[in-house]
């Protein structure tokens, strides 16, 4: 089988970046200080167990800790889900369409089979998933909000679907933008109660600004997450992850503060395309998945000739509507996510940045 390769948002020299729904802000001093100081061990091995970190989580969520485990980023979390549940090449994975790749990749290192589920209005249809349930399925991943698409479906939807789910059938829930959710709150504890194969991912690569050290989570049923403890590489999160991950854990400040500002900047974000008449989906995550169509519709009413220069420049050159937005901020030194990659021809998505990004952003469709 061939596996398919992981495209990442791209970067370029002197351009900023909203390709890859990082955190616009590096860590605060406090964790960049955690992480200096935790350099002068770094000639040893770091923990191999990490009760304090575990325990730490368990009270933000007022679970045990034994129903936590850590992974070098979401990505080795989902790889070992799929090592921990598939063993046959006949056996069914659900994976939503329009989704998150890596889903596609783990699956497919394993050599088992991949049924995409249809999507409705950039939502993963919970509906269609158990349409397609089978004798063979083993492992469903619902990614919500979705990346890419930002489109949140609501807590009762959720519960109502582990319900429904047969209880030999993992269910992944990634919850990697659940921060920025701002229509419900989610007490993880009841969630995790209504499916005894349920694993809730998280990380903290967004909210918590560490995408670069690469720590995330899974919450799940304590037998279960003890069996997925068992494929984790030993030493697999790094000394500066467990230092970054304590000190943001002692305070709630910074995530109030960054949580604040991305929601006011979506805001401004909507507003902004809403009033131009650009369409794009209703985001609950610190992204927007822009209708690429529409976008170049506007560009071309813009009567300044250095937009008009531009857009002309690319026309030619490139064939997808999602590619031709790309190529045309990528000249105004603006790299944002061509959404070919999720066989999104039509669409293209947009991270939130700092207010001098957003600006530049602004000014590039003004």
């Amino acid at each position: 089988m061939k596996i398919q390769a992981y495209s990442a948002g791209k970067s370029a020299p002197h351009a900023i970046k909203l390709s890859s729904n990082e955190s616009p802000f590096p860590p605060p001093i406090a964790i960049r200080l955690a992480m200096l100081l935790s350099l002068k061990h770094s000639n040893r091995y770091p923990p191999a167990i990490h009760d304090t970190l575990h325990q730490s989580i368990a009270n933000r969520y007022n679970i045990d800790p034994n129903q936590i485990v850590l992974g070098n980023g979401s990505d080795e979390l989902i790889t070992n889900i799929t090592r921990l549940t598939l063993s046959h090449s006949h056996e069914q994975v659900l994976i939503s369409e329009h989704t998150f790749s890596i889903y596609t990749i783990a699956t497919q290192l394993m050599g088992a089979r991949i049924s995409y589920v249809n999507t409705k209005n950039g939502h993963c249809s919970l509906d269609n998933f158990l349409a397609m349930i089978g004798s063979n399925t083993k492992l469903l991943f619902v990614c919500n909000p979705n990346n890419p698409t930002g489109c949140y479906l609501p807590l009762y939807q959720i519960e109502d679907f582990l319900h429904r789910v047969p209880h030999h059938i993992t269910v992944v829930l990634d919850h990697a933008y659940h921060e920025f959710v701002t229509t419900e709150t989610i007490q993880y504890k009841n969630v995790l109660a209504l499916h005894p194969r349920v694993i809730i991912l998280k990380t903290f690569s967004k909210i918590a600004s560490l995408a670069g050290v690469r720590i995330g989570y899974a919450l799940g049923n304590k037998h279960h997450i003890a069996e997925l403890s068992h494929y984790r590489m030993p030493f697999n999160i790094n000394q500066l992850a467990i230092k970054a991950v304590h000190a943001y854990l002692s305070t709630d400040y910074y995530e109030k503060k960054i949580l604040t500002y991305i929601l006011k900047q979506r805001t401004k974000l909507t507003t902004f395309l809403t009033s131009r008449n650009i369409h794009f989906y209703p985001s609950q995550a610190n992204f927007l998945c822009i209708d690429a169509r529409s976008l170049l519709q506007h560009i071309k009413t813009l009567t300044h000739k250095a937009h008009t220069k531009v857009l002309y420049s690319i026309q030619s050159k490139t064939t997808t509507p999602s590619q031709k937005v790309f190529d045309y901020f990528a000249k105004h030194g603006i790299m944002i996510r061509s959404l070919e990659s999720f066989d999104m021809p039509n669409h293209v998505r947009v991270s939130i940045g700092t207010p001098r990004e957003m600006k530049k952003f602004f000014r590039a469709i003004s």
